[in-house]
């Protein structure tokens, strides 16, 4: 099994409202994951007014005006392009993600997470019975109060239910499998590269993939 996604919708959320160089009314009106917020200069305050935290605030109040400003400048200068990158680069649609903390075992027994359940399984590609999806999840949710693997990897703690509850597990399986980033197609091409030097070049496609089989 493939790696989960780690970050969940909610906490890119938390992060991406401590963009503090946007008007407050702005942020706080915050509902999806987009670009909105930095589409234009008018949701920016002004440079002098950006909050800055107590220990940049320690180190800034003994700087010049000229000096803050081009601080704060350069600050917002990473920002603007940080919140874009998460904004952009995801994996997975945002109706996805967004649910995907469903998955979580502290959030099993929520109130909100059979929700997010259907609504997985609606998005999902491969046909999966609403009715028996939600009669496993809310058998899987009086287990889960009693079980002792909460704190372990979440491929380790889903495994125990998957022979009880076939439906749910196939969902589980599929989304669980997804990449969170694109750091293991990037690791995959600088093997690559080094396999495949010039002294190789005339390797065939069959030695490149049993090479591969090696690693």
């Amino acid at each position: 099994m493939s790696r989960f996604v780690h970050v969940s919708h909610s906490k890119l959320m938390k992060l991406a409202k401590t963009i503090n160089f946007t008007k407050k009314d702005v942020v706080s009106s915050l509902k999806i994951l987009d670009e909105s917020i930095i589409a234009g200069n008018s949701n920016f305050v002004p440079i002098l007014q950006v909050e800055c935290g107590p220990e940049t605030s320690e180190v800034v109040k003994n700087l010049t005006e000229k000096q803050t400003l081009t601080s704060k400048k350069s600050a917002q200068d990473h920002y603007i392009p940080a919140y874009k990158h998460i904004v952009t680069v995801t994996p997975v649609s945002k109706d996805i993600w967004k649910y995907l903390i469903g998955f979580y075992p502290d959030d099993i027994s929520s109130s909100h997470s059979s929700m997010y359940i259907t609504t997985l399984g609606n998005l999902f590609p491969i046909n999966v019975v609403t009715k028996v999806l939600l009669d496993e999840w809310q058998l899987l949710q009086v287990e889960s109060e009693v079980s002792q693997l909460k704190d372990q990897r979440i491929n380790h703690y889903w495994r125990q239910f998957f022979s009880k509850y076939p439906c749910l597990a196939t969902l589980v399986k599929a989304y669980l499998s997804l990449s969170h980033g694109s750091a293991d197609v990037e690791l995959g091409f600088s093997l690559s590269g080094r396999l495949l030097a010039d002294h190789r070049a005339t390797m065939s496609s069959r030695m490149l993939d049993a090479k591969w089989t090696i690693l």
